[in-house]
Order: structure tokens, then C-alpha cells, then sequence
């Protein structure tokens, strides 16, 4: 498959993802406004339900912060690693074998962190933010 093809599944692959209610995991999230783990909790949590994740934070925006993946009380369908990309190298096998769609937004991706999620078995969204996704498809619904 060329490089183009392969982009143009990844958009449509993300689209249908966001494109109806998911359950969605964000590790990384932020009280800081202005950093992107706070941008996309934000974004999602409108549309979706959202397990923020920071183990240095117990709430954010008076909802629940967990600690971990493995506090949560249910399994997600979307697991956001909205880390720095050496983190997500070092986090992304924690995301294994719970059966959730790995995103890997860009300046979080590394081609090794994707790398190893498809070697564990996980289906790897990476290089498209899915803040940018999610405002595109409500722009196209108004």
C-alpha cells in the first residue's frame, strides 16, 4: 500500500472512531490549559466518556482522575496517549491486551511506540490528532 492510501485509511479509520459515542481513555491529561493531554480530554470528553489518566492528579475539572489503566472501571475503546514520545514508548505496553484502539497523536508518536503496540497486537492510530478529527466532524454536521 503507497504512503497516500495509507494516510487516507488512517482519517477514515479515525472518523468512524470519533464519528459515534466511544468510551475513550486519555493518558497524559493536564490541568495546565494550555498543554495538549487538557486540549483533547477537553475536546472528547463533549462528544465521548472520558477516563482522564495523570498518576500525579486526582481530579481535574471536578471529574475523577485515575491513577492508572488499571484503575478504570471499564475497559476503553480508544486509549489517547497524549504523552511526550519517549513516554509513549515506555507506556504503550501498559495499553496491551485490553482490546482498545491505540492513538498516537503527532509530536506524541514515535514509529517505535507504533511499532510496538502493532507487535502486542493492538490496532495503532498514530499521526493525526484526534482533536483536529473530532472539529472536523462536527463542522460537517452544522
Amino acid at each position: 500500500m503507497d504512503e497516500s492510501r495509507s494516510i487516507g485509511a488512517t482519517a477514515a479509520r479515525a472518523r468512524e472512531l470519533l464519528g459515534q459515542p466511544r468510551t475513550i481513555a486519555v493518558l497524559g491529561v493536564s490541568s495546565d490549559p494550555h498543554k495538549y493531554g487538557r486540549e483533547v480530554f477537553e475536546v472528547l470528553r463533549e462528544h465521548h466518556r472520558v477516563f482522564p489518566i495523570n498518576p500525579r492528579m486526582d481530579e481535574i475539572d471536578g471529574q475523577r482522575c485515575y491513577h492508572s489503566l488499571d484503575e478504570l472501571p471499564e475497559s476503553p475503546d480508544v486509549i489517547v496517549l497524549a504523552l511526550a514520545p519517549t513516554v509513549s514508548e515506555t507506556v504503550v505496553a501498559t495499553c496491551l491486551d485490553r482490546g482498545a484502539v491505540i492513538w498516537l497523536p503527532p509530536g506524541c508518536a514515535t514509529e517505535r511506540a507504533a511499532e510496538l503496540a502493532r507487535a502486542g497486537g493492538a490496532e495503532v492510530l498514530a499521526d493525526i490528532c484526534p482533536v483536529f478529527v473530532t472539529r472536523s466532524l462536527q463542522a460537517g454536521k452544522e
